[in-house]
């Protein structure tokens, strides 16, 4: 597989994740704080060439930091949307390319 294709895809959807937290939470508020944390997840993906798992996600410190800004009536919008776009777009890569 080619991954430079394969990371023009993760821009793409990392881009599409933005976005809809972007509209559904942040607004213009904190847009610096999830692009950070969007730009470390998709880092972390890039070098492990997707072999990574949530709980790395989870333990990155903008992460930590993007929930910690968030109002918390949306922390669990926010990390649940996180989850999914791991589990459909990380994880069926990672079955494609590792199993």
């Amino acid at each position: 597989m080619d991954f430079e294709d394969i990371f023009d895809n993760l821009d793409s959807e990392i881009g599409n994740l933005k976005i809809r937290l972007s509209k559904n939470v942040y607004g213009t508020d904190k847009i610096e704080t999830l692009s950070i944390f969007l730009d470390d997840f998709s880092n972390l993906c890039k070098v492990k060439r997707f072999d990574v798992e949530l709980s790395e996600v989870e333990q990155l410190t903008s992460y930590t930091t993007l929930l910690q800004n968030t109002k918390s009536e949306s922390q669990d919008y926010v990390s649940a949307s996180i989850k999914r776009f791991y589990t459909e777009f990380i994880e069926s890569l990672k079955d494609e390319l590792y199993v």
